[in-house]
């Protein structure tokens, strides 16, 4: 419950801030925007990973949520580029520490595993992904104040529920290999990544597989709105990519298609590149649609893989320092995938999507 509602209202609110910010601002704010997150996931990626390994679960995955829903009211009350940027990245900051707790809590709550914990996050985060914009987007047009308040309402309900449900860990829960650490030690999980041997080969490729993502997004919303004839056409297209993770994380949940992480990962980072290069190479949106399900589908698999690796092959006590890490990874990689998949970069729209898809897949290969 606590992911669902944090997840509709960073869904939610990650669009109204685009529109937000265009409105009041000259664009290129938006790029100081996209810049400023991005170093905030570099650059507090092990320290907020080094605090969920630590510190009680209640503590860092409520707190965090109330430090996100205060920067929302903050942006709704005071509208101000400078402002907006710099809650902007306290926000990424709070959001990087509630993703490192998630990922540490989740699989020890009740009746959850780590698969399926796995299965949770990315089915909820589909599904937010599908619902939460045109639901943000329609209560924006009545009026935009109002909803950015709606969203940190829905972040202060979530952390209020994580206060009073997530178990609080005493000291002597802490293992000896965390309670040796100090300050110096948040940097830890590079090494933790680092001994775990399939996941530091198979990071290249995750990373790869993120950035030509990241291309066909910037790329494709100038290529598919060109091969589509309206724009519930349009819609329904990118909609297919969002059903096809949500149907793959309940096959993976209840194991009925669970293929072994390493196939998880590079078979889904193949089908992922292979629907993205089907996209470019075919200009047909029913096409597309049904490569964007398969595509979905495989990159919720692919997600998911990753996830499990992660829990396999890293102590626990090491757990949330390395997918803070990763997830730093991943958003340096978001902003390579942002310039490169700019129309005028490599190309038009249509040359940069298939050369997203085919680098996916080279890599995957």
């Amino acid at each position: 419950l606590i992911t669902l509602i944090d997840g509709f209202a960073d869904a939610s609110f990650g669009l109204i801030l685009i529109v937000y910010i265009s409105r009041i601002a000259e664009p290129w704010w938006l790029t100081v925007m996209a810049v400023g997150g991005f170093f905030t996931g570099i650059l507090c990626g092990p320290f907020t990973g080094w605090v969920a390994d630590r510190f009680s679960g209640r503590a860092c995955w409520s707190g965090s949520l109330a430090v996100s829903s205060l920067c929302v009211a903050v942006i709704a009350f005071f509208p101000h580029p400078v402002i907006i940027i710099a809650m902007s990245v306290l926000n990424g900051a709070a959001g990087n520490l509630t993703n490192a707790a998630k990922f540490k809590l989740l699989p020890k709550a009740p009746g959850m595993t780590p698969s399926s914990a796995s299965a949770s996050i990315v089915g909820i985060g589909s599904f937010c992904s599908i619902v939460a914009p045109p639901v943000g987007a329609f209560f924006a047009t009545w009026n935009m104040t109002a909803t950015i308040v709606g969203s940190s309402v829905l972040l202060l309900v979530a952390a209020v529920i994580a206060w009073f449900n997530v178990p609080a860990r005493r000291g002597h829960e802490l293992s000896d290999a965390i309670k040796r650490d100090s300050f110096k030690d948040i940097f830890l999980g590079f090494s933790a990544i680092s001994s775990a041997r399939a996941l530091a080969i198979f990071l290249p490729v995750m990373a790869v597989v993120v950035a030509s993502t990241t291309m066909e997004g910037i790329a494709g919303v100038f290529y598919l709105q060109s091969i589509t004839n309206t724009a519930f056409e349009y819609s329904l297209v990118l909609a297919m990519w969002a059903v096809g993770a949500l149907i793959a994380s309940v096959f993976y949940g209840r194991g009925w298609y669970k293929p072994q992480l390493v196939n998880a990962i590079l078979w889904g980072g193949f089908f992922i590149g292979v629907a993205i290069l089907l996209e470019g190479l075919v200009a047909n949106p029913w096409i597309v649609g049904a490569g964007f399900l398969v595509g979905g589908f495989f990159n919720s698999i692919h997600n998911m893989g990753i996830r499990d690796m992660v829990y396999m092959q890293v102590p626990e006590h090491r757990q949330g320092q390395c997918w803070a890490l990763i997830g730093s990874l991943f958003s340096s990689m978001v902003l390579v995938g942002d310039l490169l998949g700019t129309p005028g970069i490599l190309g038009d729209a249509r040359t940069i999507v298939m050369i997203g898809g085919a680098t996916a897949t080279g890599a995957a290969v």
